[in-house]
């Protein structure tokens, strides 16, 4: 099962249980090892890239999952986001700039951001923890929601 681990100080490592209950929310493990097993692993990031798109969730997210997973290496895991991150710093402005939001919501993936709006608007949390997960300014939060389609 999943259990927040303590941490150094006895501290209870929130962060880690969150995203650890995100993924499993998102791409739970009989799943993804599925689909997994339905690709070519010949190129890894090609692979990782089409779980992310059928998970609608970040490449990175998809390659953590994988490599949690026991699916690819942790070594495969970190060439694989330096490749992301290289490609992500190189990729070039096309004109009109695009919608900041839509753009943030694709890039932190959307069902990862509607689980985060979903649970904000059901009180379960606050908007700074939503901000915070989003990583964005809480003002920006209602921004973020109204262009992934909620109602504000």
């Amino acid at each position: 099962g999943l259990q927040a681990r303590a941490g150094q100080n006895g501290t209870y490592n929130v962060e880690t249980f969150c995203d650890e209950t995100a993924a499993n929310a998102l791409m739970p493990e009989a799943h993804f090892e599925a689909r997994w097993r339905k690709h070519d692993h010949s190129d890894l990031s090609v692979a990782v890239e089409m779980l992310a798109r059928e998970f609608r969730v970040s490449r990175d997210a998809a390659a953590v999952r994988a490599a949690k997973l026991s699916l690819i290496s942790w070594a495969s895991y970190a060439q694989l986001r330096v490749k992301f991150r290289r490609e992500l710093s190189s990729a070039k402005p096309r004109g009109g700039g695009g919608n900041y939001y839509l753009t943030h919501i694709r890039n932190t993936g959307a069902r990862y951001v509607n689980l985060v709006l979903g649970t904000w608007f059901g009180g379960e949390i606050g908007i700074k923890e939503a901000a915070y997960y989003l990583d964005v300014r809480p003002i920006q939060t209602y921004r973020l929601a109204r262009a992934a389609g909620f109602r504000v």
